[in-house]
């Protein structure tokens, strides 16, 4: 029947709409209009991931999408769960290898996009939970909480639910040897379900997509916003891993932040 609608939803939300406003029946070109495009180019190969120590407990894991594996007394805190499974993947194993005698207890997802919850369903597997912000929680419950019968990843196939819990507004993950600060970014354009992370101790600042543009490329409004929740939280910090690192052989640093936001005034 035409014209019509079609809308498929998940989790309560649409992600499939087509709007049919004409029919053709039995067009000569049939066979023609049912090639379909060609297939994508596979993607890159990741790179292996490799770490470098930041501070005492403290590695950044590259090789794709940066994280943080930061050392408790008992466990182990993991920043950033990666851009895909085999990511999520690689994290795990070399969290694991950088302390083999403990067990990671928490993943913190920066914000909802697909791409910085790709490599979620490897933590959910082993039954580590994540941590997200409070306005993100029942998305992230619910979108990798129901059945994955065409997903053959290793979520799947473990039957494990995720186990989500909420930052609303900050959080302190503290024992008698550390602390990691986790907070809210306010008015966030980008995303408002956004988590930066902060090492008091260490001075170690933690962000995802406030990272520096590619050359040429103006620098987004976003830093802006970084630097007023920084200034409002008083978060003194000396370095700034970021999760699109744009030279991954460097950290970044508290000057490069200003330098940054110079060039938004200009």
């Amino acid at each position: 029947m035409v014209p019509a609608r079609v809308s498929q939803k998940q989790i309560s939300m649409e992600t499939f709409v087509v709007a049919i406003g004409g029919a053709l029946g039995n067009p000569p070109d049939l066979e023609r209009r049912m090639e379909g495009p060609p297939p994508p180019a596979p993607p890159p190969p990741l790179a292996p991931a490799a770490s470098e120590k930041l501070a005492d407990g403290v590695y950044r894991i590259t090789g794709g999408y940066v994280s943080l594996a930061v050392e408790f007394k008992d466990h182990v805190v993991v920043l950033e769960g990666g851009q895909s499974e085999a990511r999520g993947l690689a994290v795990i194993a070399e969290t694991k290898k950088l302390f083999p005698a403990k067990r990671i207890k928490y993943v913190v997802m920066t914000h909802p996009h697909f791409d910085h919850m790709m490599g979620l369903p490897a933590f959910v597997s082993e039954g580590i939970t994540i941590l997200v912000d409070d306005s993100a929680k029942f998305f992230t419950e619910a979108s990798l909480g129901t059945p994955r019968t065409l997903v053959g990843d290793v979520m799947a196939k473990s039957r494990k639910k995720p186990k989500v819990e909420s930052v609303i507004d900050q959080m302190e993950l503290k024992d008698e040897t550390r602390s990691l600060m986790l907070y809210h970014v306010d008015k966030l354009e980008h995303s408002d379900s956004m988590l930066i992370a902060y090492l008091p101790k260490e001075k170690i600042l933690f962000s995802a997509d406030f990272g520096a543009p590619q050359p040429g490329q103006p620098v987004s409004p976003s830093i802006a916003t970084l630097m007023a929740n920084l200034d409002a939280k008083a978060i003194d910090f000396e370095r700034h891993v970021t999760v699109h690192a744009p030279n991954p052989d460097r950290v970044l640093t508290k000057q490069d932040l200003f330098e940054l936001a110079k060039r938004i005034q200009q």
